[in-house]
């Protein structure tokens, strides 16, 4: 009986959390969703839920929207949010500088700074300090 039970939950996760006998593939891996190339640090291709992830968040930030993401504990929530969301800013600033958009338009655009003090704050700063998205950049 608790066999049955632990072999339906194992199904329900697959695909959402790693393989064991997934095989490292890199350092790094890149990602192209929604026009935004995402840097993912992780040795592994990423999850199916963390690549969906990306793809939302990358979503409403091109429609200025909220997101409400929920996904299984260690199945890479904090990695996929905080690698989508930097990669839309940075290209959101090589958009403006190539648009030759004045650094006032950009602030109201980006507010990086803001952004950067919040990431400093957050208690996961390792998680960012994982990415290639830096504060000081």
């Amino acid at each position: 009986m608790e066999e049955d039970l632990l072999l339906e939950n194992s199904s329900k996760l697959q695909g959402v959390l790693p393989s064991l006998e997934q095989k490292p593939k890199s350092k790094s891996s890149s990602y192209e969703i929604g026009g935004v190339r995402i840097e993912f640090p992780f040795p592994f291709e990423a999850y199916p839920a963390q690549k969906s992830m990306m793809e939302k968040v990358i979503q409403g930030c091109n429609q200025a929207e909220n997101c409400l993401l929920e996904s299984p504990s260690g199945s890479g929530k904090t990695l996929a949010l905080l690698c989508s969301v930097l990669a839309w800013q940075r290209n959101e600033k090589e958009l403006a500088q190539q648009q030759n958009i004045l650094p006032a338009q950009q602030a109201t655009i980006l507010q990086q700074d803001k952004v950067n003090q919040v990431i400093s704050q957050w208690t996961f700063t390792g998680t960012v300090k994982k990415t290639s998205y830096h504060p000081n950049e």
